[in-house]
């Protein structure tokens, strides 16, 4: 049952906690998060008033947004009831969105395709991105998708390397031949992608990337690369942090941006976690127990049980796509890439 796989008994003395907890005075700067941190322990030894306050704290919009995100998330993390719902409404806020996406993914709803699908013109990013590997991760939803980029109603942008690959993993050879028909006939540019570097190298000379803009190249960066990668403190984990690599080399930066497969490090091959409830998970294996196998993913770390994983795929390839350079086109490359070499 639900309390069994998502549940826990509350060690002896929890109730005293509790108690202590009550104690805290409303004027202590400790006591939101200590109050926050007990509710969600609450709600993860099933009991229902832990579940009412974090409901009331992600559904709160004078809250700081960091702190409805986190009520969301624990509500995703113990299925509770409300947490579809309350993933729904969240949709439409931007800084809520990532963990919106995430709830309702493990909620798994068919008709939530159309939720994401709705929302996909207005997010942008990190969240974006996400909504796409989230359609992609069930046969139903990755179906949806493909119907809304075939009408036209999305652009076939959207079918990127990772979506495709994410799709082409859920095992279904009507899905994988839709992917090839809409992806259209891809054509190898040699060894590792090298004629492809070689046109981008001739594109980016010195006296291009002289003319750049570095502060328009953060700009492209936050938009496509702070979403997975770190970089001087600041991004996600998704990927490498990339503030002590080889940056200041145009051959290092091409190499990664446009064959990132080719040259991936096999911690961040990308995995596909194949669950029993009908979910393909693509991700970074970041931890393994016995019990358990915790996945990064776009939207965040999902602890899956072993138990729940009928498959492990090692797709061999990078998370990141290919052709980042081509969305972003000249200008925005050329941008990118000289904010990157800076110190």
């Amino acid at each position: 049952g639900w309390r069994g796989r998502h549940h826990r008994d509350a060690p002896p003395g929890w109730e005293d906690v509790r108690a202590a907890v009550a104690t805290i005075p409303e004027d202590d700067p400790r006591r939101t998060a200590i109050v926050d941190d007990a509710a969600r322990l609450d709600a993860l030894f099933g009991d229902a008033r832990g579940t009412a306050r974090l409901v009331d704290v992600a559904r709160d919009p004078a809250l700081p947004a960091a702190r409805r995100a986190g009520a969301i998330d624990a509500l995703v993390d113990v299925r509770a009831g409300e947490s579809a719902a309350i993933a729904r409404e969240s949709l439409a806020e931007p800084d809520l969105a990532l963990a919106a996406i995430r709830g309702l993914l493990a909620a798994g709803a068919e008709e939530d395709a159309a939720v994401l699908l709705a929302a996909l013109p207005r997010l942008e990013g990190q969240a974006r991105d996400a909504a796409l590997s989230a359609l992609a991760s069930r046969a139903a939803w990755g179906a949806a998708l493909l119907e809304a980029i075939d009408r036209g109603d999305l652009p076939r942008d959207d079918l990127t390397a990772l979506v495709a690959r994410q799709l082409a993993g859920l095992g279904d050879a009507a899905l994988r031949a839709r992917v090839a028909a809409l992806a259209g006939p891809r054509t190898e540019a040699g060894p590792n992608g090298r004629a492809g570097i070689e046109a981008w190298r001739e594109r980016l000379a010195p006296d291009r990337l002289a003319r750049a803009d570095v502060a328009a190249g953060r700009e492209v960066w936050s938009r496509h690369c702070a979403g997975c990668h770190r970089l001087h403190g600041d991004g996600g984990a998704l990927g490498p942090d990339l503030t002590g690599s080889g940056r200041h080399d145009l051959d290092y930066l091409l190499a990664n941006l446009v064959t990132p497969s080719a040259t991936v490090s096999p911690d961040y091959r990308m995995k596909q976690l194949v669950l029993a409830d009908g979910r393909v998970l693509s991700g970074i294996v970041a931890r393994r127990t016995a019990d358990t196998v915790v996945l990064r993913t776009p939207t965040g770390e999902e602890t899956v049980p072993v138990a729940d994983v009928e498959e492990t795929v090692d797709g061999g390839v990078s998370l990141m796509p290919e052709g980042i350079l081509d969305r972003v086109g000249e200008r925005g490359a050329a941008d990118l890439v000289r904010f990157l070499m800076e110190p």
